[in-house]
């Protein structure tokens, strides 16, 4: 008899190790103070610095522009970084680096010298503030807890302002601009420097390779990994939704306060209104962290988009009172904290964790360039003739573009033929050896030693994120299964209409991996998610397959996996069962196939 265990995908990396809840502590106090000083002191420090250095605000303002440039640009390389050498060196020398800098910046004189501190800023927040933070986390944890791990980031983080503001607008007063700067860069190289030098380490199966077994592909197969996300259509638009989400949301930030304004509210009403942005972000992501049990992010995600949306829109009807002009503001700032945690689920979720630093960072480039550059968009706007009923729409535009695009499901082109397809794939290797997510009270066969399972199975789920390219053109239909025992019954589903059962799972479409035809179709025929990295490879099976003409083969590529939720039949699923051995004649050719495995293993009785 079979009692299901989940399995991760190494030793450290399902978050069982309680250093990695160490790190998101440290990353939580270091986010908050990187942000605080190195970015939201920048608003209360402007305007004494423009007079300082006689400047105009507008010229001091482009500084912070081409300091948040700067870090889009950095994106890249750093990501690189991240996935070859971890965030330990990169974060403490972005910390150093960053502490000296504000104490440069404490010492400029000339508008030059603002700007040339500011870069330098920018390149070093690239190395210390959410990108490098959650891919640290992305490697550390599996699904179902990097999603807690990456709230408790964002969460704490998000009070960077309601800290920092303050403490800089007190420091100033006391201490002048200067002054205060320099406190600042004390307390940022007190608190950072140490938790980063400290704190941040590499999983030791990311780092290390586990005795007997092989060498983690990690470094052989991360260039593939890229290309092939830089070739997947889903990429572009995901990069492209969240583009025009974060140029609707950097829009809002700039120019709420002015708009409530020019409605005939007072200003601190308007910025005590506009606070509750960041209030607001926190409630969002709880909201998308919670939801995410039962349902799709992506789902979710544009549901919200959605409502943002919907709640710019109806600004030019409600802001005109106190009480609309909230609601207004609530149902766009729901949405103003997602994307933060949005992007790192679906990143890993679809490419998996071998390159997530490198693919992130390409597309938190685009994204940072997006908001950098909006608001100056928003300025021409407003001084066209449609001023902010015009501005207002285009925000409204962008937030329906980002919800529509968060649901958009495209790949690559594929040659179909009837219900058979030609598909190219490369073989890296051989696939492993047969497994069962499981242990028998008495013991079970082909067990592994837990270093080795750990090291197979994380070349495995390597090779399940790569998108399959082209073998051989041997016409075949080409599906993904999941294999669930449980007291020696294996999980069988029946369609309507239908009088053979199945193992759960369906067909490739074009561009999609192993895993990613595998949740899918066991959330779309179940009900149930999918614990992605608590994948292992079975096997993979080749029949006639049933209902179709002599000589057409069904390859099914199966996978043992554990699952959140409820089992329930959907979609075209009429019935469920645990069938063992004895119901083999109900079942498929190719499911017979693996009948006979599984009882010849001694997992299905």
């Amino acid at each position: 008899m079979l009692a299901t265990t989940t399995v991760p995908a190494g030793p450290t990396v399902g978050g069982h190790h309680a250093h990695g809840w160490h790190i998101v502590a440290a990353l939580a106090v270091t986010s908050t103070v990187g942000y605080g000083t190195l970015y939201y002191a920048y608003a209360i420090l402007l305007n004494p610095m423009a007079a300082s250095i006689g400047a105009s605000t507008t010229a001091v303002t482009g500084a912070l522009t081409a300091s948040v440039l700067s870090g889009a640009l950095m994106a890249i390389p750093v990501g690189r970084w991240l996935d070859h050498h971890g965030g330990r060196a990169l974060m403490t020398v972005g910390s150093l680096t960053a502490t000296a800098l504000l104490v440069a910046w404490s010492q400029v004189h000339t508008i030059g010298q603002l700007y040339a501190v500011m870069i330098g800023i920018g390149i070093t927040g690239a190395m210390v503030l959410y990108e490098p933070a959650f891919a640290v986390i992305v490697s550390w944890f599996t699904p179902d807890r990097r999603a807690t791990a990456l709230l408790v980031v964002t969460i704490v983080a998000g009070f960077a302002s309601t800290i920092f503001m303050p403490l800089t607008g007190l420091l100033i007063e006391h201490l002048g601009w200067r002054g205060a700067l320099l406190v600042l860069a004390v307390i940022h190289g007190l608190v950072t420097v140490p938790l980063h030098a400290l704190t941040i380490r590499r999983p030791r199966s990311a780092a290390t390779t586990a005795p007997g077994g092989p060498a983690p592909p990690d470094h052989a197969q991360r260039p593939a990994v890229v290309r092939a996300a830089m070739r997947d259509a889903r990429f572009w638009i995901l990069a492209g939704t969240f583009v025009a989400h974060g140029a609707a949301t950097s829009t809002m930030t700039v120019h709420l306060v002015g708009y409530l304004v020019s409605r005939g509210h007072p200003a601190t009403f308007a910025a005590t209104a506009a606070g509750l942005l960041g209030v607001l972000s926190v409630t969002g992501r709880l909201v998308l962290t919670g939801a995410r049990r039962r349902l799709r992010v992506t789902t979710i995600v544009a549901a919200v988009f959605a409502t943002q949306a919907t709640a710019v829109l109806a600004m030019p009807l409600l802001a005109g009172t106190r009480a609309g002009a909230v609601i207004g503001i609530v149902g766009f700032g729901l949405g103003f904290g997602v994307a933060s945690l949005a992007t790192p689920a679906l990143l890993a979720d679809r490419y998996g964790t071998t390159a997530y630093a490198s693919i992130a960072g390409r597309m938190a480039a685009s994204v940072t360039v997006a908001k950098a550059t909006a608001p100056l968009g928003a300025a021409a706007v407003l001084f066209s003739a449609g001023g902010y009923r015009l501005l207002l729409g285009v925000v409204a535009g962008c937030c329906a573009i980002a919800a529509v695009g968060m649901l958009i499901r495209v790949g690559p082109a594929v040659c179909r033929t009837g219900s058979t397809s030609t598909r190219v794939s490369w073989n890296v290797g051989p696939p492993p050896r047969s497994v069962t997510v499981g242990r028998r009270r008495n013991g079970w066969r082909g067990t592994w030693h837990g270093c080795y399972r750990s090291a197979r199975r994380r070349a495995v789920l390597q090779l399940a994120a790569v998108p399959q390219q082209t073998r051989s053109a041997v016409p075949e239909i080409d599906k993904v299964a999941w294999i669930r025992i449980e007291d020696g019954c294996v999980l069988s589903t029946r369609s309507r209409g239908k009088d053979v059962w199945y193992l759960p799972g369906g067909k490739r479409e074009a561009g999609e991996t192993d895993l990613d035809t595998l949740g899918r179709e066991i959330a779309e025929e179940l009900g149930v998610v999918v614990v992605r990295e608590s994948a292992v490879h079975v096997g993979t099976f080749s029949a006639q397959a049933h209902g179709h003409a002599a000589g057409t083969v069904v390859r099914m590529t199966c996978y043992a996996a554990d699952y959140r939720g409820e089992l329930r039949p959907e979609s075209e699923i009429e019935e469920l069962a645990w069938l063992g051995y004895a119901d083999r004649h109900r079942v498929s050719p190719v499911d017979q196939l693996i009948f006979d495995r599984l009882r010849a293993e001694g997992t299905l009785r």
